[in-house]
């Protein structure tokens, strides 16, 4: 499988934050993207600190080179877990991919790295610089319950990109999320391992 050299911890790219020059969307409608890397607790556990850190740096890396491509805008960062807005929908399933792209049989200090996505659309607000509500809960849930490599998308987002003809969906289905009451329609957003022309 392929391999990937780790950015050094001094990397300014890995740790400075990027907001792709996008400017933050006012309260109203937005789209979250969630994205974190499956069994980050396990890697540190079985590699230690230092080897985590180097596999932390260049997750943040790779992120944020997709951010700053697609117009995203960086709301937070705890360890291996982003959150992200977006103004379109469209964006920010670009930038999924381009995140999923970059990870697939990604190899980093020996271990098999993967990301899950969660994408949701909808009302929030927005306080110092950040986003609270509901669709900020649901789109984080959505990541959570999102297989490694996997961008689960909801039903919402889905419709929005529906008429592009752009974008595949596949696995359509009634998802429980922690701490909701009722199910959430979501899909998953397909992508290949080529890009195609570049509508960005």
């Amino acid at each position: 499988m392929p391999t990937s050299t780790p950015a050094s911890p001094t990397e300014q790219a890995s740790t400075e934050p990027n907001d792709g020059g996008a400017p933050l969307p006012n309260d109203g409608t937005v789209t979250i993207l969630f994205c974190d890397m499956a069994d980050y607790a396990g890697m540190t556990e079985r590699l230690g600190d230092q080897a985590s850190r180097r596999i932390l740096l260049e997750q943040h890396r790779i992120v944020r080179e997709a951010l700053a491509r697609r117009g995203g805008r960086e709301i937070k960062v705890q360890g291996d877990g982003f959150m992200v807005a977006f103004g379109g929908v469209a964006r920010a399933m670009r930038c999924a991919i381009d995140i999923q792209r970059a990870f697939k049989d990604q190899v980093m200090e020996g271990e098999r790295v993967a990301v899950h996505i969660g994408i949701n659309t909808g009302d929030a607000v927005a306080e110092d610089d950040d986003y609270l509500g509901h669709t900020v809960i649901v789109a984080s849930r959505l990541a959570d319950a999102a297989a490694p490599g996997e961008i689960l998308v909801s039903s919402l987002s889905e419709q929005l990109v529906q008429g592009s003809g752009e974008f595949d969906f596949a696995g359509h289905r009634e998802t429980w999320l922690k701490g909701m009451a009722r199910a959430q329609h979501a899909a998953t957003l397909t992508w290949t391992d080529s890009a195609p022309d570049d509508p960005d």
